[in-house]
This record gives C-alpha cells, sequence and structure tokens, in this order.
C-alpha cells in the first residue's frame, strides 16, 4: 500500500514537475495577411509580471502589468511564414520557447525548408564545380605554357642569378665611385 501511494504521489509531482509553466498555442494565423494569434496560459501557480514575447530574432513585444494565475493572453501580431522560435519571458524569470510553425500546416513549411536546404545544396555543388574547373584550366593553361617554352615560342621569363649579382655589383659600385669623388673634391 506505502508503494502504490508512493507511485502516486511521485507520478503527481513529475506531472508538477514537468508542466509548462507558460503555455503557448497557435490558435489562428492568415498566410496572406501574416496576421496571427497566439495564445499564451500562465500555468506557473502564482501571479506573474510584465510579459515579454519574442518571435524568432526579428519581432519581440511585451505587455506590462500582472498577468495572472490560470489566465490566457491573446496576443496579436503580423508574422510572415516560416518557422519561428517563440520565447516567452516573465519579469520573475520564468521562460517557455515553442517552435511554431506558422503556415497553413506544418507540412508546408517543412516543404519550404526542404526546398531552401536543396537549393542551398545546389549552390554549393555549382560552386564546388566552378572552382575544379578553374583548377582544370589553370593546369592545361601551364602545361601548353611549358609547351610553348619548349618550342621556343615564349621565352621563360626566369632571371640568370649572375646577371642579377653583376648588375648589383655594378651599381655598387658606381655608387662607391661616386663616393670617392665627392670625398675628394671636399679634401
Amino acid at each position: 500500500m506505502r508503494n502504490i501511494l508512493f507511485a502516486i504521489i511521485f507520478v503527481l509531482m513529475l506531472n508538477f514537475v514537468f508542466a509548462e509553466e507558460i503555455e503557448i498555442n497557435l490558435i489562428e494565423y492568415h498566410p496572406d495577411s501574416y496576421y496571427t494569434r497566439l495564445q499564451i496560459r500562465n500555468n506557473a501557480g502564482r501571479d506573474l509580471n510584465d510579459l515579454n514575447i519574442k518571435v524568432g530574432d526579428n519581432f519581440e513585444t511585451s505587455s506590462e502589468g500582472v498577468f495572472k494565475n490560470g489566465v490566457i493572453y491573446n496576443a496579436i501580431l503580423g508574422i510572415p511564414p516560416g518557422e519561428h522560435q517563440v520565447t516567452v519571458t516573465t519579469r520573475e524569470g520564468v521562460t517557455s520557447s515553442k517552435l511554431v510553425y506558422f503556415s497553413l500546416s506544418k507540412e508546408d513549411v517543412q516543404e519550404e525548408i526542404l526546398r531552401e536546404q536543396e537549393s542551398a545544396r545546389e549552390e554549393q555543388e555549382l560552386q564546388q564545380t566552378a572552382q575544379k574547373n578553374l583548377e582544370e584550366a589553370q593546369r592545361q593553361i601551364e602545361i601548353e605554357r611549358e609547351k610553348a617554352i619548349e618550342l621556343g615560342v615564349i621565352k621563360d621569363r626566369k632571371y640568370n642569378p649572375w646577371i642579377i649579382t653583376a648588375i648589383a655589383i655594378l651599381v655598387v659600385g658606381i655608387i662607391i665611385l661616386f663616393w670617392l669623388r665627392r670625398r675628394g673634391k671636399e679634401e
């Protein structure tokens, strides 16, 4: 008998612990006008203050005042179609979040997300193909350049290190001569 009583109390406590303190429901949505009616219910077991509603990263609204226990608050918003995270917070720190599909149906939103993902995947494949084509074209250009150098059509632009060294010595020598001449005139 004690075990049964313990199990009943345990189940009731779990129900209390896992109950949403603030319940969020989409009541009405019109995708053509973005008209949205969200229902927010206080299930916290106490009065809350200053309700703040955030939809995704783009939209935020608030209602100041007391949000009584068990009361339903209807928020009328203009939200574009799509999948949005709705987060409700209060001044006391009570927070509740829910992923809401703003569309005629959840399937419409999921199809739109799949189309966007497919489009992004195709774009990535096109970029990879373009990169491969660019690398292949550069390889072909380098092969043709090597053939042209071998045939003598174009000259290799590599400079002989002896010529560069000779030019550097010549420049240093000219600088020393000017320095010696100037020094000789000053004395």
